[in-house]
């Protein structure tokens, strides 16, 4: 990078213009029998109407075919039009006559006070060294007659615009012009009439302008009827965004200059090598005041190699990216990690993010240690083999991070990860306790586990590994791996999961799971999978598979207000599968959560809600409808069996639940609510009303229980069926005040055994 070398700009005489703020009215010619004719003349200036010659000398402004001025006296005012037969300097109005004692002559014909509201910030020239943008205005007050007067620089009461001319030799680089900045530290430049319009910058924008082979290049804009003073020892900026590059001339007069009104103001820059880059960015400072700002991929490119360690950079998106061709680098994917980023893409859209290459953390942000916020990401596809990847980022947050890392309203859509560690389609995996995803979504993107490891795969994050907090995503993918599979995440060991949801296709061989794989320690509140289906590949072996969860593991989450509706579960030779979660360990809580409309495929140990449960913990709970399908190898002589809540409880405790779901299937040992039960398991206050058909021979409405082990407690529990008994056969258990049978209703029948009206509506559905 060429090091910066200041230049002088000489900031001369200069006029006005008027851009496109000042509108053409639209006047009709007044009635006849009260016109006046006045006469105005214009005293020779460098002030312009339309520019037309030499900046050097300054532009004279002429009278011109169709001008029109506007006479104001109080509230009274009238519109004059220009008569045949002026002469550049002298010409004759014809208009309305207006009554008054002082009169105040606006040109063009507008009012006073709509002239000193005029705001010149947004112009736009088009064309290299193109005028046809600049207007000249002026205002002519306190006249004590208005049929004869001067437009003279020299009145006491007139104020007219100015105009600032850049003139520029740029460099070779620069082959077209964006935009011209004059800057400075302080507001010292007025950006309108208004007293208070004060600005840093003056700013002007280019459309359609070419640089020619000379590299000289001219721009004009209109100033105030203000004169901006500039102290001697000021240092000024100008700053040329050219196409992807940001080129700076800095200046300090040594004497007092202003930007007058009424003339020509020159600023120059005459030799290319006067000129340093700025930046790579198409604005900016870096700072949180003054954000890079990205417009171009090439600028994106830049990002990388431009953090700094042990610091914090600001960027911008202000216009979408596309990244087509390009070999994405990660950010901050190598070294001690902590780069400090604050991201914001203001809601454009980064396309084609590109990862081929073998590289660390293969996403866009790498490990991110900041804040990304407010961007898409369409089309990315991340292919780089390796440790823990995402379109997102490969690693969330870092544990000596001094800001929390955050994600906010970041989306990845119809996008690719494929890699042989942990890997989501958003994150591959957390690294800070203090890390926060909010309203961030994964739409139609595929991730692909290929290696031989069991590693964790997820619509959205590989591993949560960290107590992050995830508030208001969800996942939208087709997620295939083999082992800690999972619609919206892979593997939880730790966080906090607020509202948030999978509709993922999730394709595993073992801990598959809707919206999770494995668990060990989250919290989940609010979440659901809707399908459409999660599979497992396994061979007559513990697929651990669960429409939201596979394998609830013994460290123990909480699942509270959670659902599973409208899915398809299909491990046709696998194990230990529920509508909910496959397998639950002691420690684990399930409060308030339900299944509907759910079909399941499944072997042995396979149930509506959960598959094998070990918790203590589980009510207010239901499967609604749906239908199970026992397949694989079944047997029929040793306690395992395919029930409508819970194949397998030992140790559990079940309260306050039901089921409705149908299952269909040649078995033996089916059963409504479970199949069967081993010690210290308890069911309170539960109900089964399940259509079972099978051509093996069902244990009943609730089960059975397995030999010669105690501490099975069956209370107060409905099993709704006049064809099954409520228990095939028992050893050692308590069972008491329960009924099976039809007769009356279920909520009937509930209300006399005492079950609570806080959680009981009495008729057959929890509250």
């Amino acid at each position: 990078m060429k090091t910066r070398i200041y230049t002088l700009l000489s900031i001369a005489a200069l006029p006005f213009v008027l851009f496109s703020c000042i509108k053409e009215k639209q006047f009709e010619m007044p009635a006849p029998g009260n016109l006046v004719e006045i006469h105005a003349s214009i005293i020779d200036s460098d002030a312009t109407k339309v520019v037309a010659v030499d900046a050097e000398n300054g532009i004279d402004w002429n009278w011109a075919e169709g001008d029109q001025i506007a006479v104001a006296s109080g509230a009274a005012s009238s519109i004059f039009s220009i008569r045949n037969g002026f002469s550049p300097k002298e010409a004759s109005f014809i208009g309305k006559e207006i009554k008054g004692e002082q009169f105040a002559i606006t040109y063009p014909a507008i009012t006073a006070d709509e002239m000193g509201a005029l705001n010149l910030s947004g112009q736009t020239q088009t064309g290299n060294g193109d005028k046809s943008h600049l207007q000249y205005f002026a205002l002519l007050e306190n006249l004590a007659d208005y049929t004869e007067f001067a437009f003279d620089p020299e009145a006491e009461h007139f104020k007219q615009c100015g105009v600032l001319h850049f003139s520029l030799v740029l460099p070779d680089e620069a082959t077209k012009v964006d935009r011209v900045i004059l800057r400075a530290g302080s507001a010292i430049f007025h950006t309108g009439n208004a007293a208070d319009a004060l600005s840093e910058e003056l700013s002007l924008g280019i459309k359609d302008a070419s640089v020619g082979a000379d590299h000289a290049f001219e721009a004009w804009m209109t100033t105030s009827w203000f004169e901006d003073e500039i102290p001697a020892g000021t240092k000024l900026e100008v700053n040329v965004i050219a196409g992807d590059f940001n080129w700076v001339a800095d200046i300090t007069p040594a004497v007092n200059k202003a930007i007058k009104p009424g003339k020509v103001n020159n600023a120059k820059v005459d030799d290319a090598s006067k000129w340093a880059t700025g930046s790579r960015y198409a604005d900016g400072e870096g700072t949180k005041e003054n954000p890079w700002q990205i417009k171009t991929a090439k600028q994106l490119m830049c990002v990388h190699e431009d953090l700094v360690e042990g610091e914090i950079t600001y960027y911008k998106l202000i216009a979408d990216i596309d990244l087509s061709g390009e070999e994405w680098v990660p950010l901050n994917n190598a070294g001690t990690y902590n780069k400090y980023i604050d991201f914001d893409g203001q809601g454009y859209t980064i396309s084609n993010l590109t990862i081929t290459e073998p590289v660390g953390y293969a996403s866009f942000a790498g490990v991110l240690y900041g804040s990304l916020r407010n961007v898409t990401f369409n089309g990315a596809s991340i292919n780089a083999g390796g440790n823990k990847s995402g379109v997102v980022c490969g690693y969330m947050g870092t544990a000596a991070a001094l800001i929390p890392a955050e994600a906010v309203n970041v989306t990845v859509k119809n996008s690719s990860v494929t890699a042989t560690t942990s890997c989501g389609g958003f994150v591959g995996q957390t690294g800070s306790d203090n890390a926060l995803f909010d309203n961030c979504h994964v739409i139609n993107t595929v991730v692909l586990h290929t290696g031989t490891g069991n590693y964790h795969t997820g619509g959205f994050v590989g591993r949560a590994q960290k107590a992050a907090v995830y508030k208001n995503c969800s996942a939208q993918a087709t997620v295939s791996s083999n082992q800690y599979t999972g619609g919206f995440a892979g593997y939880i060991e730790k966080g906090t999961y607020e509202r948030c949801s999978s509709t993922s296709t999730v394709n595993g061989v073992a801990d598959v799971g809707g919206f999770v794989g494995k668990a060990d320690a989250g919290t989940l509140k609010d979440c659901y999978y809707a399908g459409p289906s999660v599979n497992s590949s396994v061979e007559n072996n513990q697929a651990r598979l669960g429409g939201f969860i596979g394998h609830a593991n013994t460290a123990g989450s909480s699942f509270t207000n959670c659902y599973v509706k409208g899915a398809a579960l299909v491990a046709a030779k696998g194990y230990r599968v529920g509508g909910f979660a496959g397998q639950a360990a002691n420690g684990n809580s399930f409060t308030k959560c339900y299944v509907q409309d759910v079909t399941i495929d499944a072997g042995l140990y396979s149930a509506g809600f959960v598959g094998v449960d070990y918790s203590k913990a589980i009510n207010q709970c239901y499967v609604d409808g749906g239908t199970l399908n026992p397949s694989g190898e079944g047997k029929t002589d040793d306690g395992v069996g395919v029930a409508g809540f819970v194949a397998y409880p030992e140790g559990a405790v079940i309260k306050n639940c039901f089921t409705t779901m149908a299952i269909t299937g040649d078995w033996d040992g089916i059963g409504g609510f479970f199949a069967f039960a081993k010690a210290n398991t308890t069911i309170q206050y539960c109900y089964a009303d399940c259509a079972i058909t099978s051509g093996g021979d069902p244990v009943g409405i609730f089960g059975a229980f397995v030999p010669d082990l105690t501490g099975i407690v069956i209370n107060s529990c409905i099993g709704w069926s006049d064809t099954l008994p409520f228990i095939a056969w028992e050893d050692g258990g308590t069972v008491s005040d329960n009924y099976c049978g039809k007769t009356g209703t279920i909520s009937s029948q509930a209300a006399a055994m005492g079950w609570d009206p806080s959680i009981w509506n009495f008729n057959a559905t929890l509250r």
